[in-house]
């Protein structure tokens, strides 16, 4: 059996986490998002995050907001984190 990323202690750069321009965002995260009144990019990047400790993702943006918004802190509740797997 392969071993993962994260067994082997090597880190994955999760390069266009959104799924660039063509991906949608999942309708849950959406919820989630006005329920907490933070971006649905802010949601899904700390989900990413909880995947594994050997995840860092690459999320690009052309205005500060945006830079600002991916890299504020943003923790999941376990009612969120429901909510996201359907």
């Amino acid at each position: 059996m392969p071993l993962t990323c994260a067994e082997r202690d090597i880190v994955y750069l999760a390069y266009s986490p959104f799924g660039g321009l063509a991906g949608p965002i999942p309708p849950a995260a959406l919820d989630v998002a006005r329920r907490r009144g933070v971006s649905p990019h802010r949601v899904l990047l700390a989900w990413l995050r909880l995947q594994s400790p050997n995840i860092v993702p690459l999320a690009g943006a052309s205005r500060p907001a945006s830079i600002r918004d991916s890299a504020a802190r943003f923790d999941l509740t376990d009612h969120d984190l429901k909510d996201l797997r359907g």
